[in-house]
């Protein structure tokens, strides 16, 4: 379990995860390291994802840890670290996707019928 806060600059999205409890590969992570930049994600522009699972493969680097957010948007990290400095991640956003409206806000939420648009997936076009 992990607790994560993300921000979206542009078309950058940084995320901070903070693990709580039980094994993960960010706690692997702080406890090799200590805090820093754990992994780098990235799309493949619509490559299928078994190629993409299969590329990073034929390369000699695993899948470490892969599934879904919200039943929809797969994701997979990779080992690669000792051979880059940092994990891989790659995810598969599905066009359209709606993003949930957030938990909470920092510092505060938008003035009262300032709110933001709903933050949709784009095709990248």
């Amino acid at each position: 379990m992990r607790s994560r806060w993300c921000a979206d600059v542009g078309d950058l999205s940084v995320e901070i995860l903070q693990p709580l409890y039980g094994p993960s590969i960010f706690q692997r992570y702080l406890d090799e390291h200590g805090e820093g930049i754990q992994h780098i994600a990235f799309d493949i522009a619509g490559r299928p994802w078994p190629e993409r699972i299969a590329e990073f493969s034929k390369r000699g680097f695993p899948v470490h840890q892969s599934g879904k957010f919200a039943d929809q948007n797969a994701f997979a990290f990779f080992a690669t670290q000792q051979a880059t400095g940092t994990t891989f991640e790659t995810y598969d956003i599905p066009h359209g996707f709606v993003w949930p409206e957030p938990e909470e806000w920092f510092p505060a939420p938008p003035p009262s019928g300032q709110r933001p648009p709903a933050r949709t997936q784009s095709d990248g076009t």
